[in-house]
């Protein structure tokens, strides 16, 4: 909400642009498939994210991909945490306290 106010001081703030604001299904791509592994797609991503958003804090970006990423795997293995802290490839106790943390915050 804090962000939403400040990049839209005194306008009215449509459906879409609220809906980009909290849209974690997909980032945008430039046509390209986007490519968590290839560096350079990773850096477009940021720059074009960066050029949109004001104020952005890192550690915000960081724990909202990290909760997607875990529910995410929740989703795919029906809620089994040792299967989806192999997925994510972090160990189990691992996991269940990144659950806890994100719950807190």
């Amino acid at each position: 909400m804090i962000r939403l106010i400040a990049k839209y001081a005194g306008k009215t703030v449509k459906e879409n642009e609220l809906i980009a604001e909290f849209d974690l299904t997909e980032p945008e791509t430039s046509g390209d498939q986007f490519d968590f592994n290839d560096e350079a797609s990773m850096t477009a991503q940021a720059q074009r994210h960066l050029q949109r958003q004001t104020n952005v804090s890192l550690d915000a970006v960081l724990k909202t991909w990290e909760r997607a990423y875990i529910e995410a795997a929740m989703k795919m293995t029906h809620g089994n945490l040792s299967q989806a802290a192999k997925l994510l490839n972090v160990n189990r106790t691992t996991l269940y306290s990144r659950m806890n943390t994100q719950e807190e915050n």
